[in-house]
């Protein structure tokens, strides 16, 4: 949770130098979807779900990972999921990630 607040603070500041850098008119120019990815809110789920997320998909592949810690100190999803599937997985969920948003843009622009 440390690491998610420091990444939420870290994207706060950026979003606040980017703002700054680009105030002339380049942000105002922006498509909703740039907006939408440097509101405060967006900044701070992606910060939770990508630390929690994180922590969770280690688990499955490293063995000297506690993703339950402090409240436990075993790591259960150890071996629960072959690692060739999860990199297959994780891979497939990226291009479909890469799909959904390349159609996403294309509408934006149109």
């Amino acid at each position: 949770m440390l690491i998610d607040c420091e990444t939420a603070l870290v994207g706060l500041s950026r979003r606040r130098a980017m703002r700054s850098r680009l105030r002339l008119d380049l942000f105002d120019r922006a498509g909703p979807s740039v907006k939408s990815e440097t509101s405060t809110v967006a900044i701070l789920v992606g910060a939770l779900v990508g630390g929690l997320s994180h922590s969770l998909l280690d688990g499955l592949m490293h063995p000297d990972v506690r993703p339950f810690a402090p409240w436990g100190d075993t790591n259960p999803l150890l071996g629960s999921i072959g690692l060739g599937t999860l990199h297959l997985g994780c891979l497939l969920l990226g291009l479909v990630g890469a799909v959904v948003m390349f159609v996403h843009v294309r509408r934006e622009g149109a």
